[in-house]
């Protein structure tokens, strides 16, 4: 009887040593698709500082800064006010362009807009609509390296030194300082051209009612 069963054991010995076994095959898992969102020209700009104020003839008026986040100047920034009554329904838009056709890297540039007369006026909206990175020149800031305000009667007076921190020189060079606050709006002022790489340039302007804070800004053209 032993000697079955060995050679049975023997014959099922045989058997399995003739046989190639295969692991199962693995499953592996569906892929996985990640989506990230595609950026496209975005906008360098944000709005800041607002001051909002009623004009005799009944209007709403609102002045704003712009401010360019970005490292390359902007040029033609236009900015549209939606103005909404006290129950939240649009009333009218109105659309205007910033103070100065180039915004330069980390520098505001102010913009006013009025309603128009007739309107109850209980909010409004802004949101920039349009710029472009194209202008007539290349416009580089200039580093405010002092300033100091000083008041006589309703006149505030603006001085500041400016610095050519950049590693070419600027012409057509202009200034400008402003208060959201002011009664009445200036034009930039030509200061001297050229202005030297590491040069300094003083300014002085007066502000009709102008009140803190008040923003400067310089900036001048790169040579081509």
């Amino acid at each position: 009887m032993w000697k079955r069963r060995l050679s049975i054991f023997i014959l099922l010995a045989i058997l399995a040593a003739s046989v190639q076994w295969e692991p199962a095959p693995v499953k592996s898992a569906a892929p996985v698709q990640i989506f990230l969102p595609y950026i496209h020209n975005t906008i360098p700009i944000v709005v800041s500082e607002s001051r909002l104020s009623y004009t005799k003839r009944g209007s709403i008026e609102v002045r704003r800064n712009v401010m360019n986040i970005g490292v390359q100047p902007i040029y033609n920034v236009a900015v549209q006010v939606d103005f909404f009554d006290k129950a939240g329904q649009w009333v009218i838009s109105s659309t205007w362009g910033t103070a100065f056709t180039p915004t330069v890297s980390m520098q505001r540039n102010p913009f006013e807009v009025d309603s128009g007369g007739g309107y109850s006026i209980g909010s409004y909206t802004t949101k920039i609509i349009s710029w472009t990175r194209e202008g007539p020149a290349e416009f580089l800031p200039l580093t405010v390296v002092y300033s100091d305000t000083t008041r006589y009667i309703d006149m505030l007076y603006v001085d500041a030194v400016f610095r050519n921190d950049n590693p070419v020189p600027l012409k057509n060079v202009i200034a400008y300082a402003w208060s959201l606050n002011q009664y009445l709006s200036y034009d930039a002022s030509p200061l001297s051209n050229p202005i030297a790489p590491g040069e300094t340039i003083t300014y002085t302007q007066g502000i009709d009612y102008g009140m803190p804070p008040v923003y400067i800004l310089g900036m001048g053209s790169a040579d081509p």
